[in-house]
């Protein structure tokens, strides 16, 4: 009996702190404010998810780097030297590599280090391999491809969103772009999706 009694004190005690410390202003904001940082700190944000889909046109671009593990299908019209493991390919009208992955570079030429799935050329065909390919090309179409950002300036172009077309002329920016990316001669046209474009001179900035 007498035990009950002592756990009976302090419990009896703790409920009267915990009812004054919730009416007292001055306390109970306190303990407002650390509940609201507490679970500011505990909160998981949703991820952001931009699909911005649009194409542009572009006069001339930087040169283009990358290196995926993603696989590309790329397609090279014009003059191309293919060095394989166990030989050469010096190609007049072009190759194409199926599911690339591996390194390129593309400014007014091409440079690619990596593996294919298949290589197609003059009507021969290869089977999965490793090589490396230089081309002055004529053109070039590379799908699949993800950069981290196009960055241009005086450059004339023009952007299609939602089948609305517009022309500029300045700088543009397009963040995380994947698509199909089409380069002719100096030129560069790009269909797929974006994270964010911005086109300061027009008044653009999405995402």
């Amino acid at each position: 009996m007498v035990l009950m009694k002592l756990l009976a004190v302090p419990v009896v005690i703790l409920v009267l702190l915990a009812g004054f410390l919730t009416t007292n202003p001055t306390v109970a904001g306190f303990f407002d404010q650390m509940k609201d940082k507490f679970f500011s700190f505990a909160k998981i944000e949703p991820p952001v998810g931009r699909s911005i889909e649009f194409s542009v046109s572009l006069g001339r671009h930087n040169p283009i780097t990358f290196d995926r593990s993603v696989p590309m299908n790329i397609t090279i019209r014009g003059k191309a030297s293919v060095l394989l493991q166990n030989g050469r390919i010096d190609a007049d009208d072009g190759v194409k590599l199926v599911d690339y992955r591996g390194y390129g570079s593309v400014s007014d030429t091409l440079t690619l280090n990596g593996t294919y799935e298949s290589l197609e050329s003059s009507g021969l065909t290869l089977g999965r391999g490793k090589a490396w390919v230089w081309s002055d090309f004529s053109s070039l179409e590379i799908t699949n491809l993800r950069i981290k950002i196009i960055n241009t300036t005086d450059v004339a172009g023009s952007l299609t969103l939602k089948n609305s077309s517009t022309q500029f002329y300045g700088s543009i920016e397009i963040f995380e772009p994947l698509g199909t990316f089409d380069f002719n001669g100096t030129g560069l046209a790009i269909r797929g999706t974006t994270q964010k474009i911005s086109i300061p001179s027009i008044g653009i900035n999405i995402g």
